[in-house]
């Protein structure tokens, strides 16, 4: 699976989307008038079957580009399993070319190449000629460059890094992400549930009874898309030195990037940046028990988070476990029942970085969690609950004149990146009401 299918299924579901809602203003057009006439009469059931067909076209474009990002993530993952360690990945292609496509090279071999281009265009008298055109490339490709303001570095060098950066064994990998080339996103959220009186119903009739007509509910939210940027100065020497180059390219700046979109799907504010999960509406925090103790963790407190988690009907459980690594020592001292059964048991034969299983979940240890007795020291998350829209490459430009006082070299990094819960609140359940379900729940400060 390539992400160019991928893109060639999200145009088509985005065609069909905008079909289909014109396809409902038609229908409610026709059903809203006071004095219909006889022709807009005829029509209405034309206007009906053609909205209920583009709604069945839609889902199996839904269901289509979902089993296309499940294929490419899993191949993703596959990949990054292979790699020694994540120490050692290397940004795919950011070396010497043996196979040069000028398209995606603008000429170069080597990243180390451009550098010394960038090098001798800011202490010599002329651009080199290679640079030159390397900037006619970038012009050509829709990107904009100047000497004066770093020149971009060609796709074949710096198209790696996306995968990197989002495909790291965490958070980020668990979301659904996105990729698109929009400065924002308008969210078709449907929150109509199997059970509810509103969006797609399903009625039992009798043989040639009419069937109750219902309709797709959407509700578009904007999401916007906010740059991310990265800046890395080296030295003149260090531009000359390849493998030390390269090694702090490879190392620093996936792993930078990478934390911060972390932390924002976590935690964002939602300004300029995406709207984190312990921000979200949508997020369910259980109380603590009525005489627990301060940074404490319970069965009881465990037991109840189970309780609240949304359960779509027919989809795999996969729910997953953030958790404070201060937590461990408690955590492994739950026990199901007064039998001593654990709760917290080795998880055999994974290699995505989960070692251990929380009532039969994966449980991710991570620095985002918050301080044992902080709300967010353990949160249970189902990672499709979240939308995370980002740009399908990350750009790259180098500079000689941002540090030219202290004689030093520059890389900027920029990606846009964006997210936000699915759900704009908890859902209520056909029954046991008392009580509501979502995507995400966390345990409360206690």
């Amino acid at each position: 699976m390539e992400k160019d299918d991928v893109r060639k299924l999200q145009g088509r579901l985005a065609e069909l989307q905008g079909q289909l809602r014109q396809a409902v203003a038609d229908v409610d057009r026709l059903e809203g008038l006071e004095t219909p006439t006889a022709d807009d009469e005829a029509k209405l059931p034309a206007a009906r079957q053609a909205m209920n067909s583009l709604a069945d076209d839609v889902e199996e474009a839904k269901a289509e580009l979902d089993a296309a990002n499940l294929k490419l993530s899993r191949q993703r993952a596959a990949a990054l399993a292979t790699a020694p360690s994540p120490l050692a990945l290397r940004v795919p292609r950011f070396e010497t070319l043996n196979e040069a496509d000028p398209a995606e090279t603008w000429g170069y071999d080597s990243v180390v190449q451009i550098a010394l281009d960038v090098m001798a265009a800011a202490t010599g008298a002329s651009t080199p000629d290679r640079l030159v055109q390397a900037e006619r490339m970038a012009a050509a490709s829709t990107m904009t460059t100047r000497g004066e303001e770093g020149f971009m570095i060609p796709p074949a060098f710096a198209g790696g890094l996306h995968e990197l950066i989002l495909a790291r064994p965490g958070l980020v990998s668990d979301v659904d992400a996105q990729p698109t080339s929009a400065p924002s996103v308008t969210m078709d959220a449907d929150e109509s549930t199997p059970w509810g009186s509103t969006g797609v119903e399903a009625h039992w009739t009798g043989e040639g009874r009419p069937i109750e007509t219902s309709r797709l509910q959407t509700e578009g939210r904007t999401v916007g898309v906010s740059p991310i940027k990265a800046l890395l100065r080296y030295s003149e020497e260090l531009a000359a030195d390849a493998p030390r180059l390269q090694a702090r390219i490879d190392r620093k700046v996936p792993e930078v990037m990478a934390w911060k979109i972390a932390t924002a799907v976590f935690e964002g504010s939602g300004v300029m940046q995406p709207r984190g999960i312990l921000g979200s509406p949508a997020l369910i925090t259980v109380p603590k028990e009525g005489a627990q103790p301060t940074k404490t963790i319970t069965r009881e407190n465990v037991k109840k988070m189970l309780s609240r988690r949304l359960l779509v009907e027919g989809a795999a459980p996969a729910w997953t476990w953030l958790a404070n690594l201060d937590a461990f020592e408690q955590l492994s001292s739950l026990t199901w029942t007064d039998d001593g059964r654990p709760m917290l048991t080795p998880a055999p034969g994974r290699n995505d970085g989960i070692e251990w299983l929380l009532a039969g979940y994966p449980l991710r240890w991570s620095e985002l969690s918050k301080p044992i007795g902080e709300a967010g020291d353990l949160l249970l998350y189902r990672g499709e609950g979240y939308a995370l829209y980002n740009r399908a490459t990350v750009e790259a430009a180098q500079s000689a004149h941002v540090f030219f006082d202290t004689g030093e070299m520059a890389w900027r990094f920029s990606a846009r990146v964006g997210g936000q819960t699915k759900l704009s609140a908890p859902v209520t359940p056909p029954a046991g009401a008392n009580s509501t379900r979502s995507d995400f729940v966390v345990l409360a400060k206690r």
